[in-house]
């Protein structure tokens, strides 16, 4: 009888699963954060690097006195991603908040298990992609510094070719994950063209990051290749309009004069052009629709961010939103586009 009843035990036992090992981030915040707070938040596409909202929040950790934090986190997708590592002191600011004025964030990449070390606003590391992050961030933060002195449209706009060109100059020698986040810190200002954008797809195709980052790449590829087509083709439209306006005009001179009439167009054989085929209307949302007004009305970042009660990151993201919905590339195209949408949606 025992060898039945042992069958039967073994048949009703649950199977043991193997526990997932855990992600462990801890360090030491920086010294203004002691006893603060700290949180950690996913970047599930190459463009929210600079953005913030409740759903990039996963969980979040006390900083003790002596800036000593620790993240347990067992729950992380499959795959290396990245996430984000933000101080905030919640006497003054709520969870959803960033500043570009001073940073107080970690951008970082990690995969299920790793345990990750940090110093201030660093990783622990000198080799990889998260080493190669520590010192793109060094020198980003340098250009945002001069960036929040300038006083002109001007000075920010030299400062962004300044950017551009840093960037530009990293990611031809950058590793698939790490043009992501490049990518991701591009200036809302200027759009990186489709040749950009397909280089890096085609990099990350045999890649472990998750797909997120192709998948949001590859949306912003078709919208760029829109606006390219757009603006490539714009002046054949105009040509074509022009020979047909010529056509039937020389057209009708030719038939008059054939017939010994006066010279007038006869109205059969004027071909209408084809009606153009109308875009989808932009949609924005209500926050975005603000931030436009506030654009057209001639505000700063700055201005914007103080007149809404939001952070100027906050500004900078819904900018970019706008830019990328409405294909626009410029602060002047936004201002112009903005008064005929807020005209039309008024």
């Amino acid at each position: 009888m025992r060898t039945p009843l042992l069958i039967i035990l073994l048949h009703l036992t649950p199977p043991l699963t193997a526990q997932p090992n855990p992600t462990v981030l801890q360090g030491q915040a920086p010294a203004a954060f002691n006893a603060k707070t700290v949180y950690l938040d996913i970047i599930d596409r190459h463009n929210h690097f600079q953005l913030i909202s409740d759903q990039q929040i996963l969980t979040q950790a006390d900083i003790d006195s002596t800036g000593h934090y620790q993240i347990v986190n067992t729950s992380l997708p499959r795959g290396r991603g990245f996430y984000r590592l933000r101080f905030v002191d919640p006497a003054e600011h709520p969870p959803v908040s960033m500043n570009f004025r001073q940073r107080h964030y970690i951008h970082f990449l990690a995969a299920p298990g790793d345990t990750i070390n940090f110093k201030g606003l660093s990783v622990v590391t000198d080799r990889g992609v998260n080493a190669d992050i520590n010192q793109v961030a060094a020198e980003l933060d340098a250009l945002n510094q001069e960036e929040r002195a300038a006083e002109s449209d001007r000075l920010v706009a030299l400062i962004d070719g300044k950017r551009i060109e840093k960037l530009s100059g990293s990611l031809e020698r950058a590793s698939p994950a790490l043009q992501t986040f490049l990518l991701g810190h591009w200036p809302y200002r200027i759009t990186p063209g489709p040749e950009r954008l397909e280089r890096t797809l085609d990099a990350l195709t045999d890649t472990d990051l998750r797909s997120v980052y192709s998948d949001g790449l590859r949306s912003d590829l078709d919208a760029a290749r829109a606006a390219a087509y757009r603006t490539e083709n714009g002046w054949l439209r105009w040509l074509s309009g022009g020979l047909l306006a010529l056509s039937l005009v020389l057209g009708g001179l030719l038939w008059s004069k054939g017939r010994g009439r006066p010279s007038k167009v006869p109205e059969a054989s004027i071909t209408p052009p084809p009606a153009a085929v109308p875009e989808p209307p932009v949609e924005l949302s209500a926050r975005e629709e603000e931030v436009l007004r506030l654009i057209v009305a001639g505000h700063r970042n700055k201005e914007i961010a103080s007149t809404l009660f939001i952070s100027e990151a906050t500004v900078k993201g819904h900018i970019n939103n706008i830019y990328r919905k409405a294909g626009l590339s410029s602060r002047k195209a936004a201002k112009h586009w903005g008064k005929q949408w807020l005209g039309e949606g008024a």
